[in-house]
């Protein structure tokens, strides 16, 4: 049973990147992400968005009583190691009856991204690290409205772009993004044994850059570069 729902997410796999990037370059992009993933490692998407003007949305920076309230809601992904480890950062989100139902971290600052890897995005860039939509509220764009939160404190900043490093294979999350204003512009293939970062078709004008990770923090402190649903 495990073989055949194994085989089954591989075929749905590969025939959603036949159907967009075509037979060779597809079977090529499936054959990077096997690879990564037998190391520890994976495709990332890049993901960037222009800052425009924002009249208003229904997200705002959350307050730091509020994220720490929700770090005790298991539904939310967002565990209190992380938490304590994000004082650097700033998190925008969708509150209703007093409880986070949604939200998205920024920062500008290098970022521990995929575990035993660093990224550090342009300066002008506001870099989405996580986001998260409550299981029981998804599909009400609870993401879109935290981003162009993001988007409106980026303009303030004198901010040019967002960017969001998806995994490639997370296809609502990076239609999800898509549908908030987001365009692929490269994937970036991480390795993590051996260590080894590559960008493929990037067309960033000024593209991320990657470091390993020399420190020893624990697996759950890492920021998750991965959007998990929308």
């Amino acid at each position: 049973m495990i073989a055949g729902r194994l085989v089954g997410r591989v075929t749905r796999t590969a025939a959603d990147l036949r159907r967009e990037h075509g037979l060779l370059r597809g079977f090529g992009l499936l054959m990077l992400r096997s690879l990564a993933r037998l190391t520890g490692g994976t495709v990332l998407a890049c993901m960037h968005k222009p800052v425009g003007r924002v009249e208003q949305c229904s997200a705002r920076l959350l307050t730091r009583t509020e994220i720490e309230r929700a770090s005790m809601n298991a539904s939310l992904d967002l565990p209190p190691e992380f938490v304590a480890s994000s004082h650097s950062a700033a998190c925008y989100g969708i509150v209703a009856d007093e409880e986070v139902r949604g939200y998205v971290w920024t920062v500008s600052e290098p970022v521990r991204a995929v575990p035993g890897t660093v990224v550090t995005m342009p300066c002008d860039s506001a870099y989405v690290f996580k986001a998260f939509t409550d299981p029981a509220f998804r599909g009400r764009g609870l993401l879109r409205e935290s981003l162009k939160a993001v988007e409106q404190s980026a303009s303030n900043d004198g901010r040019t772009e967002m960017s969001a490093l998806v995994e490639f294979h997370n296809r609502s999350s990076l239609r999800a993004f898509g549908n908030a204003g987001f365009r692929r512009c490269g994937l970036v293939f991480v390795l993590r044994r051996p260590w080894l970062v590559r960008k493929v078709a990037c067309r960033c004008a000024a593209p991320c850059t990657w470091s390993k990770d020399l420190s020893s923090t624990p697996a759950t402190l890492f920021r998750s570069s991965v959007e998990k649903s929308a």
